[in-house]
């Protein structure tokens, strides 16, 4: 219990000074990107076995698919040209869609498991570009926000681990010194 006095302290400290709509657009972008993540990875589990097929052709369409997302989140923020972009990026991420569908072989990554999506590709589809939408209607401040705090939480995370595995390491060498000491007596 010890232990969870301080990172508590520190979130309360910091909810306390940091306004909610800041708070709000970090979680945002957070939520949004490992709703981004997840249907990325539920795609590529359903249609990549490793060692039965290259998933060279299930990243190209993940890629197309976010790079066609971006594009037509892009071309709603421009000026001039926004119908004619967002139109044809949407048409374009729904083809490609399409394509992947009709030429993707979801056996080849094994039997319908007990999770399986129906008509899937497409609504793993809908989600990578719904989530790339909303994380490019987000504020630049919030992305650099986002960035710092990763990268703090990050660096506590590896000298934790570092800390954490050097005493666990060094508990085991007690522990056996000790059974050593035990067997010898």
């Amino acid at each position: 219990m010890k232990h969870f006095r301080c990172p508590g302290f520190c979130t309360a400290s910091l909810a306390l000074f940091t306004e909610l709509q800041i708070v709000f657009e970090m979680i945002s972008i957070g939520t949004l990107l490992v709703f981004y993540l997840v249907a990325n990875a539920l795609i590529y589990h359903r249609y990549v076995k490793v060692g039965v097929n290259r998933p060279l052709h299930v990243l190209l369409f993940l890629l197309v698919l976010t790079l066609s997302s971006l594009g037509f989140s892009l071309s709603r923020k421009i000026d001039g040209w926004c119908r004619w972009g967002m139109a044809l990026f949407g048409a374009i991420s729904i083809a490609i869609t399409t394509i992947f569908h009709c030429t993707a072989r979801q056996d080849i990554a094994g039997p319908p498991s007990e999770w399986s999506v129906p008509l899937m590709p497409w609504p793993a589809a809908a989600s990578v570009f719904l989530n790339v939408f909303l994380i490019t209607t987000l504020k630049m401040r919030s992305y650099q926000r986002f960035s710092i705090w990763s990268l703090v939480i990050i660096v506590f995370y590896v000298c934790y681990g570092v800390h954490s595995t050097y005493s666990a390491e060094e508990n085991d060498i007690n522990a056996m010194i000790h059974h050593s000491n035990l067997d010898i007596s």
